[in-house]
């Protein structure tokens, strides 16, 4: 037995509401024609599935994406838009964008067809479905992929939502998610939903890098909304466990230091905030060299917040 069963067609229409798996035991209203098609549909979808899988997995991404545009032509003649087999078949093209790469550069187009696949997603399985939290997922990870944070945020609030009501609040896949929720509240600047969904992963049990990582963007979160005082009580928590953990001389560190740098600058300790953001520098170039993309970055963080606390200082 499975929870969902299709919806009957209108009338003079063939399967155009398909809209869940089809069980063994189908709905009594469910008329043996209607399963039948419903049956051949999911065997076409499923068998398609396979033939893309087999493609992909031998490098033909071409092939893969060609054979998909074509069944979806099909599909959307026979059942419409909003059909079951049309969210598959906008999910495996995503899903084959994404695994081509840069070879496609497709990835704007993937998260586009990921959204569109958890509209009917929702419309079919209703939001407390395991079929619409996955493809949610896979639609918020696509856009932080493109850079897209803002579209994002309001996909993973949604999520950590849904998976903290079906799973609990102890689940692993919502730890992961939260994760997601706060790196793409601190990339689109929405410090209170960082600072909330952060509070709630430090209550948890981390590991030490995530632990460190989760107080780094606490301590910016809480600076920018002027609570500095426990903004720099994460910052010398996490001081602590890099030193336990990971010693004085690791990425780790250098990211510490230019979160603190930052943070200090916020609080007009602006001596001390300059000399952090050089020692994250001194750390990246003797870990990765001086010409590495990380540590020109470095170099550009302490340029900038040099700049920032002259013009700060020229300020009647």
């Amino acid at each position: 037995m499975c929870e969902h069963a299709f919806v009957r067609p209108s009338a003079g229409k063939t399967l155009l509401t398909l809209i869940a798996t089809i069980c063994y035991s189908v709905d009594s209203a469910v008329t043996p024609k209607e399963k039948e098609l419903a049956q051949a549909a999911m065997a076409e979808v499923e068998s398609k599935r396979k033939e893309v899988q087999k493609l992909c997995n031998s490098g033909q991404f071409g092939m893969a994406i060609q054979h998909l545009q074509n069944s979806g032509r099909k599909w959307l003649s026979e059942y419409g838009p909003q059909s079951w087999p049309m969210a598959e078949v906008s999910r495996m093209l995503a899903d084959t964008y994404v695994a081509c790469g840069d070879v496609c550069d497709k990835r704007t187009e993937a998260a586009g067809l990921y959204e569109k696949s958890a509209t009917v997603t929702l419309a079919i399985y209703g939001e407390a479905s395991p079929q619409y939290a996955s493809t949610l997922e896979k639609t918020a990870d696509a856009l932080v992929d493109v850079d897209a944070h803002k579209r994002a945020l309001p996909h993973f609030k949604k999520l950590v939502k849904e998976i903290s009501v079906g799973l609990g609040e102890d689940h692993e896949a919502l730890r992961n998610v939260q994760m997601k929720l706060a790196n793409t509240a601190m990339h689109t600047k929405s410090y209170k939903i960082a600072r909330k969904t952060l509070t709630k992963l430090l209550r948890g049990n981390l590991t030490s890098e995530d632990e460190v990582h989760c107080r780094l963007h606490q301590a910016v979160a809480l600076a920018h909304l002027g609570e500095n005082k426990l903004a720099m009580e994460h910052i010398n928590a996490a001081k602590q466990t890099v030193a336990t953990h990971f010693g004085a001389e690791s990425l780790l560190q250098a990211k510490l230091l230019n979160a603190a740098g930052g943070v200090l600058e916020h609080l007009d300790r602006d001596n001390e905030a300059l000399q952090s953001m050089q020692d994250a520098h001194d750390v990246i170039v003797k870990l990765v060299g001086s010409d590495e993309p990380m540590a020109l970055q470095a170099k550009k963080n302490v340029e900038g917040l040099s700049r920032t606390i002259s013009a700060k200082n020229r300020e009647p």
